[in-house]
């Protein structure tokens, strides 16, 4: 394969010049012959092995292979052990390079919940979920759960929705799980309000036991700015980093153009706020790949969370998720 790739090679290629060591190699011409892609493509590949056969003669590497060498005119010799050595060498190298790159990729990444815990997704009872508190739980128990946080919207994000003002909310602070051995944890998913980094944290005026940032295009217009709206999260982390656990859906693909997510991710690993991966919108096709490789690459600390809205959202959104990751190459443990 080799010899037929020289030869035909030089069938199709005109020397470009000649060099009188009878143990150099020549170059082909193949890049003045041709204005097709493909041709200029093959012409640098020629240019760079014969580089390399040129290399390999001046530093007598090709004496390990035949004795004859000092004394031999035969360059197709050279042009085929240039060959084998680029093959067998450098693109070796350049493999070992990015498995080198897969292995660092999300290394210093630390993965709060790889586990059976789960810390977002909503209810019917206090915003848009489709099911009950008690059928999560019970289904969470079912699916082999251990722990999850019931995160419904805050009120800001609730009144932008025109939904109604739930009531009875005060109650989640007397709930008790009778119905299996999963911890539950009543949380907020909050809303970033404005440049100035306020924030809603509540629902009906209770406040959150576990608080998620996010933005929502019906609170916060995503249309304003990107500095804008990328200072907001800033002056937000600043303040309230203490009790904010993540930042929500930063990969979601309303983020992308809104938000300079390295900015934000460079904010939350200052200040100890995670951010998330969200299941749901990989399920849905609402995540921007681009974004979640930043993610990856840069965030210190990461939550995989469902974002269940439905039962099967809970059951196969971090599945989802996780399976990602894997293609991705980062380690689950």
């Amino acid at each position: 394969m080799l010899v037929f790739l020289a030869m035909s090679s030089a069938a199709l290629s005109a020397p470009l010049f000649v060099l009188t060591n009878t143990r150099a190699c020549f170059f082909f011409s193949s890049v003045s012959r041709t204005r097709s892609t493909a041709g200029l493509s093959v012409g640098w590949f020629m240019l760079r092995i014969t580089f390399f056969g040129i290399l390999l003669h001046k530093s007598g590497c090709l004496y390990l292979f035949c004795d004859l060498c000092p004394y031999c005119t035969a360059d197709y010799c050279s042009y085929i052990i240039a060959l084998y050595y680029y093959y067998h060498i450098v693109l070796k190298v350049k493999k070992l390079k990015y498995k080198l790159l897969i292995m660092n990729y999300g290394a210093s990444m630390n993965i709060i919940n790889p586990g059976k815990e789960d810390y977002h997704m909503h209810s019917m009872n206090y915003s848009d979920g489709m099911n009950s508190v008690f059928e999560i739980v019970y289904f969470a128990g079912k699916i082999g759960l251990n722990k999850i946080a019931i995160t419904d919207h805050s009120q800001a994000c609730l009144d932008a929705k025109g939904k109604c003002r739930v009531s009875g909310r005060d109650n989640i602070n007397r709930w008790k799980n009778e119905i299996n051995d999963v911890e539950v944890i009543f949380g907020v998913e909050g809303d970033l309000l404005n440049e100035e980094g306020d924030i809603c944290d509540h629902l009906s005026d209770e406040p959150a036991e576990f608080l998620i940032l996010s933005a929502h295009p019906k609170v916060y217009q995503l249309q304003s700015s990107k500095d804008t709206i990328t200072k907001g999260y800033l002056n937000a982390i600043k303040q309230y980093h203490k009790k904010i656990a993540f930042i929500g859906h930063p990969c979601i693909k309303h983020f992308s153009d809104a938000v300079d997510i390295k900015e934000v991710i460079k904010a939350a690993n200052d200040y100890g706020v995670a951010m998330e991966i969200n299941g749901a919108n990989m399920m849905n096709n609402r995540t921007d790949m681009a974004n979640l490789d930043i993610l990856l690459e840069r965030a210190d600390r990461v939550y995989v969370n469902s974002d269940a809205h439905t039962l099967h959202e809970l059951k196969h959104a971090r599945e989802k998720a996780f399976e990602v990751l894997r293609e991705k190459g980062i380690k689950l443990g």
